[in-house]
C-alpha cells in the first residue's frame, strides 16, 4: 500500500478557512453599497382659511379656500395671506380626572345610577 502524499494538515485547513473568511467579507463589503435616497417632488399641498365670520352671500371671486363664505370683511386693496405671529396656548388635560363614563349626582339617592 502506498501512504498518501497530499494529507490535510490543521495549518492548511485554518488557512482555507481565513481565505474564505477573508474573500467572503470582502465580496460582501464591495458587494453591497448605499446611496442617498433621489429627493422627490413634494406633495401638492392646499392651503385652507379658517374663517372667523360667516356670511350669507357669496364672493364673486374667492380669494381663499374656506370653511364658510366670508365677504366684504378686510381693508385691504390687495389679497393678503392671513398671518399671525401669536401662538396658541392649548389647555392641558389631566387624564387622571377624565373619563368616560358620568357619575351620578350625589343627590341621585341610594346608589342607584340607572338613569344615568
Amino acid at each position: 500500500m502506498a501512504s498518501n502524499p497530499a494529507s490535510v494538515t490543521a495549518s492548511d485547513r485554518l488557512t482555507f478557512t481565513v481565505f474564505l473568511a477573508v474573500a467572503f467579507h470582502g465580496i460582501l463589503i464591495f458587494g453591497v453599497s448605499f446611496a442617498p435616497e433621489l429627493q422627490r417632488a413634494a406633495p401638492h399641498t392646499l392651503e385652507v382659511t379658517l374663517a372667523q365670520h360667516r356670511s350669507d352671500s357669496e364672493p364673486e371671486e374667492a380669494d381663499f379656500i374656506a370653511q364658510s363664505n366670508q365677504e366684504g370683511s378686510g381693508d385691504q386693496a390687495d389679497k393678503q395671506e392671513l398671518t399671525t405671529t401669536d401662538r396658541q396656548i392649548l389647555p392641558t388635560v389631566n387624564w387622571k380626572t377624565c373619563s368616560s363614563r358620568r357619575k351620578p349626582p350625589a343627590s341621585a339617592g341610594s346608589g342607584s345610577a340607572s338613569n344615568w
